[in-house]
């Protein structure tokens, strides 16, 4: 049963939830839009908001996903944003988190809903997970309550851009580790009203993302400045990420890795610092290991997730920020993907 008082796009883009057994592998099943459609006529649920089913051009492999894809499905989304009530995206799992954090950097000041969802096993399997998945985020457009950009996953709802998928193929795929979920069926919504967004000035833009704009790095023991090298031997990158240890710490014996650091700032690389922990974050001044990561310039990347502080920098770049800029800006929080 339908619910005529919302009207909600589901746009799909691609993901498991779509796909079929092909006997090598899953593939995109055909005409899955009218697949979908009769599997949500014949379920028997809770009323639901009336929707409308289109499909990108090209759908995109979770694993195969690119920042200019963040693009395509923005865009989408841009033009379509004053005929619906809200979103719901049917996006794969591996990446999901990342194109939730780029959508809630390009759409700020949102006054609906845009939900993230999509399933562990595809649809079209007995044992699915997409159908409980997909009418929960049809609910939560429904309610417009949370009005952000959000993953619902497994019964929770969470902050897209404090998102991250931390299991492989269980059904609880995603969590939230350094925020509470901003809702989930067996709580009172109203419970989750201190950590919604406040409003602000709403600020639509949807930039051209250069692939190669962002470099990721992980610290691990024994690393030398032979890992960084090829930073050098390339101009399109613009940003490094370096995952450290623990709140932010790094080698500081190996005076080398040290003087490739300074060289990257020299040039004009941002760099930044976010941890390999899965909870807390990044305090360059609490250890002498990560308190040089501060003379060098380094930015701390606070208790971002890997996915927001890369769809953050990718975002600041291709709006054209300066360097100086980007710095100043990774600190500020845009969307809730970063704790004061």
């Amino acid at each position: 049963m339908t619910d005529s008082q919302h009207k909600v796009l589901i746009l799909y883009t691609g993901g498991t939830i779509g796909m079929k057994d092909s006997g090598e592998g899953f593939v995109p099943m055909d005409n899955f839009g009218d697949f979908f459609k009769r599997k949500i006529d014949e379920s028997d649920r809770l009323s639901i908001p009336s929707f409308e089913f289109k499909s990108l051009d090209s759908l995109i492999d979770s694993a195969n996903l690119v920042p200019m894809n963040w693009t395509f499905i923005g865009q989408r989304l841009l033009k379509l944003w004053d005929d619906y009530d809200g979103f719901v995206v049917l996006h794969g799992t591996d990446t999901m988190a990342y194109t939730a954090s780029a959508l809630s950097f390009m759409f700020q000041g949102l006054n609906k809903p845009v939900v993230l969802t999509g399933s562990q096993i595809p649809l079209c399997k007995n044992e699915s997970d997409a159908l409980d998945n997909v009418v929960h985020a049809l609910q939560v457009v429904a309610e417009q309550k949370i009005n952000e950009v959000s993953i619902c996953f497994d019964g929770k709802v969470l902050r897209g851009n404090r998102s991250t998928k931390v299991k492989s193929a269980a059904l609880d795929a995603f969590n939230s580790p350094n925020l509470p979920w901003l809702n989930a069926k067996d709580i009172d919504t109203e419970t989750a009203d201190i950590f919604l967004l406040p409003n602000v000035t709403r600020q639509f833009l949807v930039p051209e993302f250069d692939c190669n704009a962002v470099l990721v790095l992980q610290i691990y023991p024994g690393i030398s400045a032979q890992a960084f090298e090829g930073i050098f031997s390339s101009n399109s990158f613009k940003a490094i990420i370096i995952q450290t240890y623990g709140m932010g710490n790094t080698p500081n014996i190996d005076s080398s890795l040290l003087r490739i650091l300074k060289r990257a700032a020299e040039a004009g690389i941002i760099v930044v610092n976010i941890t390999q922990c899965m909870v807390g974050g990044v305090n360059q001044s609490t250890y002498s290991t990560g308190s040089h990561m501060q003379d060098l310039g380094v930015v701390s990347g606070g208790d971002m997730t890997l996915e927001a502080a890369f769809a953050k920098l990718h975002y600041l770049i291709a709006c054209q920020y300066t360097s100086s800029q980007v710095k100043q800006k990774m600190l500020t929080a845009f969307a809730g993907e970063i704790s004061p």
